[in-house]
């Protein structure tokens, strides 16, 4: 059976899938703090993930179909490498969404049954075999529609519901039913039914003060919030 397949691929890379977690977890980590130009850094991710599966994959006869799809899909990140198109702004993204997405891409580094008895979530085969990476990939871009590279967000989603589907048919198990979600949660989002949540305008003349104090909230190395009486008070001795 294919999964069996699988299975002894992610026997094989388990030291690929500990450095993708590692990976992964400081882009995200670079991400929370900057929350800006991450478009390419993403892209690179998912490339290099998508082509290191690609070649996991093509190690074993019964799964090198799967091996040309993860290289079809590796090439479209490359192109957002080149010249993005999906724009990484969750500002007017949906709360739920993203905790729906959220929920699903921990379940892709954490995703269970192929780390061979060691912690799934360092051991996952995240970058390995498809299932995980594809609900991580299609979970992000999710997040990030309408504002999405629709040709690689179309390849997520049905090359997702292929995968989900073949892996059901061969092992009635819940472990695809993440990847069927994500994918199925892709269609609307693709045929325009996106939601988004409407930002109220910042005025210009306390734009850079609020944006200096949400940056210091969140523990940048920045100096606290000004504060308007001790800046009169400098100007006035500076006067003297």
């Amino acid at each position: 059976m294919a999964t069996d397949v699988l299975r002894q691929v992610s026997r094989e890379f388990l030291s690929l899938s500990a450095l993708h977690h590692l990976v992964l977890f400081t882009i995200l980590v670079m991400f929370w703090v900057r929350r800006q130009s991450m478009e390419r850094v993403f892209a690179g991710y998912f490339t290099f993930a998508f082509g290191t599966a690609t070649i996991a994959l093509a190690t074993h006869a019964g799964t090198r179909a799967s091996a040309v799809a993860s290289a079809y899909v590796a090439a479209l990140w490359l192109r957002e490498v080149v010249r993005p198109r999906t724009v990484l702004s969750f500002r007017e993204t949906p709360r739920a969404r993203l905790i729906v997405m959220g929920l699903a891409g921990v379940f892709a580094l954490a995703y269970p049954g192929y780390s061979e008895g060691f912690p799934s979530i360092v051991f996952a085969p995240l970058g390995v075999i498809l299932p995980p990476t594809l609900i991580a990939a299609t979970a992000l871009v999710n997040c990030a529609a309408p504002r999405t590279d629709r040709l690689l967000h179309w390849s997520l989603a049905a090359l997702g519901l292929a995968v989900a589907a073949v892996g059901a048919g061969e092992e009635r198990s819940w472990v695809h039913v993440p990847l069927l979600v994500v994918s199925l949660y892709a269609i609307p989002l693709l045929l325009g039914k996106a939601k988004t949540v409407e930002r109220p305008e910042v005025a210009p003349e306390t734009s850079v003060r609020q944006m200096r104090n949400r940056l210091y909230a969140r523990w940048t190395l920045l100096p606290g919030p000004r504060d308007p009486r001790r800046e009169r008070a400098s100007s006035r001795r500076r006067g003297r």
